[in-house]
């Protein structure tokens, strides 16, 4: 995943509108594509994120307008930002693709069901695309990929510890011109 993403223009949940690379010219940030704002998954990946990542420079990806989105944070509140990607234009950017059948209901993902659900996560409301699986990339402060996590199926989410590791060590990395 080569190329300069600092041109993307986006807009936040707050309705700020601004260029992705001005969200990194503060620094490295990890961008988290969520699958759709009633997975079950997502749910359970923001949570984990907030407890266990609070103070990482993440901006959660959503195809929500601004409105969704507040209403999403109020219910799971989260340090984090989040864009808003009502049209899919970031996901389609960043080379995240539609599952198959077997990608959205396979095994792996029914076992991840059970536990997101026994950890009290409810799947809700599809606001978005269904079938679109999650990523995670980790940007410099030029706004170039240095670290990717592609979705295998629907419920392959990063680990947050992974996900701060790998911000950290770009923090502590030169970021070349």
């Amino acid at each position: 995943m080569e190329g300069n993403y600092g041109d993307l223009d986006i807009e936040l949940a707050s309705g700020r509108r601004c260029r992705l690379g001005d969200l990194c010219a503060e620094g490295p940030l990890a961008l988290v594509f969520l699958r759709h704002l009633g997975c079950i998954f997502c749910r359970e990946h923001v949570g984990r994120l907030a407890a266990e990542a609070p103070y990482e420079r993440i901006h959660l990806v959503a195809m929500a307008d601004p409105d969704l989105a507040r209403e999403f944070l109020r219910r799971y509140p989260t340090p984090h930002a989040m864009i808003c990607d009502p049209d899919r234009r970031l996901f389609g950017a960043f080379g995240l693709e539609r599952g198959s059948l077997g990608q959205l209901l396979g095994p792996k993902v029914w076992a991840r069901g059970a536990k997101a659900f026994a950890s009290g996560y409810r799947q809700g409301r599809t606001v978005g695309d269904p079938a679109q699986l999650p990523g995670a990339f980790v940007l410099d402060g030029n706004a170039r990929v240095v670290w990717s996590h592609l979705a295998k199926h629907a419920a392959d989410t990063v680990e947050p510890s992974v996900l701060a590791a790998m911000l950290r060590a770009q923090s502590t990395s030169p970021t070349p011109s």
